[in-house]
């Protein structure tokens, strides 16, 4: 199933282009980077030769794919493994 805005919550996010749309910290909207890492409740963003941690819960990413799509994801959407996302795949979300 070729990756677009409707189905890329049931795909993997490891190695998206990614900026981070809304957070309550004010500290880290705004920032840019690849995702890394993903776990049940954060996203490993490498941003600036370095790797931070952010938590998916209250924050929204704007994710890069393809040829020049984009989509805005809601971390609480994304609150559980990569895996059991992935494996759930569309028929649940």
């Amino acid at each position: 199933m070729p990756l677009d805005r409707h189905n890329l919550t049931a795909h993997e996010l490891t190695g998206l282009k990614t900026i981070i749309n809304s957070s309550p910290d004010l500290s880290i909207k705004g920032l840019a980077g690849i995702i890394r890492d993903e776990t049940k409740n954060t996203l490993k963003i490498e941003t600036k030769g370095r790797i931070l941690t952010i938590p998916k819960k209250d924050t929204s990413f704007l994710v890069e794919f393809g040829s020049g799509q984009s989509a805005i994801l809601n971390g609480d959407q994304l609150a559980c493994r990569s895996e059991d996302r992935v494996k759930k795949g569309l028929g649940r979300w």
